[in-house]
């Protein structure tokens, strides 16, 4: 993912607009402060607005073929006791490579505050890491 990322960084840092077949394409858009006149625009004056995406249309076909359904929200939270909670983070850590908090939470079925609780718990035994994935927080195994 790393790599994906960093290929996707220089190519938009080069001006490029970033292809990715079935995913989409990636770009970069621009603002600059207010002009009277084009004359005005000098390069110091543009700045990164933010990053454009366009997915393919192979993508955009599949998601239309998606049945959507409603979830029902009424089930009842378990509550998974403390060992039990890092078990099962460590387990999905070990199985899918990192977790974000977001994901502790369904895991566990638990609110930010616990999920974020049991993460630090975890890193100060330190049995994860933090990590960054572009500007997501990520836990990695701490071995």
């Amino acid at each position: 993912m790393k790599s994906l990322s960093d290929s996707i960084f220089d190519g938009l840092s080069d001006g490029c607009n970033v292809y990715l077949k079935g995913i989409g394409t990636f770009s970069v858009t621009l603002e600059s402060r207010f002009v009277k006149d084009k004359s005005e625009i000098r390069s110091p004056s543009i700045q990164v607005k933010g990053i454009s995406f366009r997915p393919d249309k192979e993508l955009k076909q599949r998601l239309k073929a998606v049945d959507i359904k409603r979830v029902r929200q009424a089930r009842k939270r378990t509550a998974y006791p403390d060992a039990e909670r890092y078990e099962r983070i460590l387990w999905y850590i070990n199985r899918y490579e990192l977790i974000n908090i977001t994901t502790v939470m369904r895991l566990n079925q638990c609110n930010y505050t616990k999920a974020k609780k049991d993460i630090q718990y975890l890193l100060d035994k330190k049995e994860i890491k933090e990590s960054r994935f572009g500007n997501l927080k990520v836990y990695v195994s701490g071995t």
